[in-house]
């Protein structure tokens, strides 16, 4: 928390879209920095797609009372 007061909201957004990429589709930092505007907007659209979809299968999950171990490495 402290580190996201320093470099501020959208750096901070921007660093976990990057770490996010990296841990679970292995696409590395410096691609982003290569990246058109436009090619980077649509990362970001999906980025956000992907975390609703991820956190509606977790609700459901946990609605239903399902465990599973993966989720304790999310």
């Amino acid at each position: 928390e402290h580190l996201k007061k320093e470099i501020g909201d959208v750096m901070w957004y921007v660093a976990n879209l990057m770490f996010y990429y990296w841990k679970h589709h292995g696409i590395r930092p410096s691609v982003f920095y290569s990246m058109p505007k436009g090619e980077l907007t649509v990362i970001q659209a999906f980025y956000e797609k992907e975390l609703e979809e991820r956190d509606k299968v977790l609700k459901e999950m946990r609605d239903n009372k399902i465990v599973c171990p993966y989720q304790l490495f999310m």
